[in-house]
């Protein structure tokens, strides 16, 4: 079995995020209204990779991504969340 792997999230990525963000059955779970088109992923991935964020592979396979947002700097408060595509 090959063990995770996680890359910082890069705008070369946004092929793969279209399997999360673009998929309505995926973003039900999300905080994310409605699926998105190839232009959002470009922006919110854009937003995100300055942020601790990453995108997780199991080997080659693109499974989703994994991050801790700083929420409130005074209060030291973060908030940890993932997104995973369908299974393939």
């Amino acid at each position: 079995m090959n063990s995770l792997r996680y890359e910082p999230l890069r705008q070369y990525h946004n092929d793969a995020l279209t399997s999360v963000w673009c998929d309505e059955d995926v973003i039900r779970y999300t905080s994310i209204g409605t699926p998105c088109t190839r232009k959002e992923v470009e922006t919110k991935c854009s937003l995100l990779q300055d942020h601790d964020v990453f995108a997780i592979f199991r080997g080659n396979d693109f499974l989703g991504i994994v991050g801790c947002l700083r929420m409130d700097c005074k209060k030291k408060l973060f908030g940890l969340f993932y997104q995973l595509r369908k299974s393939a």
